[in-house]
């Protein structure tokens, strides 16, 4: 399931009321090593802002799995605004010092731990706005795995000679209205990927072709969720958890299957109609496709790879570099519009699928059930 091409990931500011729920149970597995990041900017959805004034604007950086380095830098693009913007408007927080472009957080980043970089901007004294004015500020973030690596936060290049595992980058634009120089926001509610803790949407469920099984989710107001995801109520699964994780892409269908992000993060959401259609999977899931074992971490359903420690045992599952070729392809069927990832390379090996009574790359032999012996 290799991606031969990857994308740049470009949500909007998005502003999300943070409700209390119930932290479920989770198998005591231990920590991942492998390193999964994720950006999220956060905006008060408000009408406007004064020059001078402190807007709420939210820069946390996710760390999704295994312990790591972070560091973020910032890019600020302005049309037809009078004023240079730069990252000394924004507030950036404790723990994070400057280093040419990059912004680099001084101490260990837990495990699935969020981290804010910055609390709030000061909007410009802007004097002259043009038609259409807006600024966009985009935000690029790395991380390195956190052992065998120590920074060197004295030295101008505190990451010289790291091995990057992975990035992530989000952007969003703010308009300026012509008259008076006022800041104005724009805001979305959908999350960019599942969290451990979700704030449940409240909506209705349609179903849109009976025969393929195709749904869609509006909320109160009627609008149609898309193109992220949302936790929400599943009045048709057998469980007795009601609420889950689903996915939905830019025309607003319901994912069922593979998904893999524009950074190359794949997760897998049920694809039986038996009262969990695409419902997040977490845990070991046996596809139906290729008949491999995979792993999604129990958190975060992200795709594990690489050696991990699962109940107690040890297994290993295929990394992006030992896969030769690609052997899942994205098909679409007919003029419905609507595809799925489907394996087409019999006998290639996976990206993420489990090595069973063999031996792994680095020469250890697992058995019969993949466990390391």
């Amino acid at each position: 399931m290799k991606q031969i091409k990857k994308r740049i990931l470009s949500v909007l500011l998005s502003a999300a009321i943070i409700l209390s729920v119930p932290t479920p149970t989770w198998a005591a597995d231990t920590v991942p090593k492998q390193v999964v990041i994720e950006l999220e900017a956060v905006s008060e959805e408000k009408e406007h802002y004064r020059p001078k004034e402190q807007a709420d604007y939210t820069v946390t950086l996710k760390n999704k799995l295994g312990p790591s380095w972070l560091r973020v830098k910032f890019t600020f693009t302005g049309k037809n605004v009078d004023k240079t913007f730069s990252d000394n408007s924004l507030n950036i927080q404790d723990d994070w010092i400057k280093h040419g472009d990059y912004f680099y957080y001084t101490k260990k980043a837990e495990a699935y731990t969020d981290y804010t970089v910055v609390k709030g901007v000061e909007i410009p004294d802007i004097v002259s706005v043009g038609e259409g004015a807006s600024v966009t500020i985009s935000v690029f973030g790395e991380a390195v795995q956190y052992d065998g690596f120590k920074p060197d936060f004295g030295s101008t290049e505190p990451w010289k000679g790291a091995e990057i595992k992975h990035a992530s980058q989000v952007s969003g634009s703010s308009s300026y209205r012509s008259s008076g120089g006022s800041f104005r926001t724009r805001a979305v509610t959908l999350y960019s990927s599942p969290q451990e803790k979700g704030n449940p949407m409240e909506g209705q469920w349609e179903l849109v072709n009976a025969e393929n099984h195709t749904w869609k989710y509006h909320n109160s107001s009627g609008n149609y969720v898309k193109n992220g995801w949302i936790y929400v109520q599943n009045p048709y699964s057998p469980k007795q958890e009601k609420y889950d994780w689903f996915h939905f892409d830019k025309e607003g269908i319901m994912t069922v299957g593979w998904y893999v992000t524009d950074n190359g993060v794949w997760y897998y959401c049920h694809e039986v109609s038996d009262g969990n259609l695409g419902m997040l999977v977490k845990g070991w899931h046996e596809d139906s496709q290729d008949g491999k074992k995979y792993f999604l971490d129990r958190k975060t359903g992200i795709m594990l790879s690489g050696w991990q420690e699962i109940d107690g045992h040890s297994y290993y599952f295929a990394t992006a570099s030992e896969v030769a070729q690609q052997s899942w392809f994205w098909k679409t069927f007919g003029d419905t519009g609507l595809g799925k990832w489907m394996y087409e390379r019999l006998g290639y090996r996976s990206f993420g699928s489990m090595y069973v009574n063999e031996r792994t790359p680095d020469g250890q032999k697992v058995d019969e059930a993949g466990r390391k012996e």
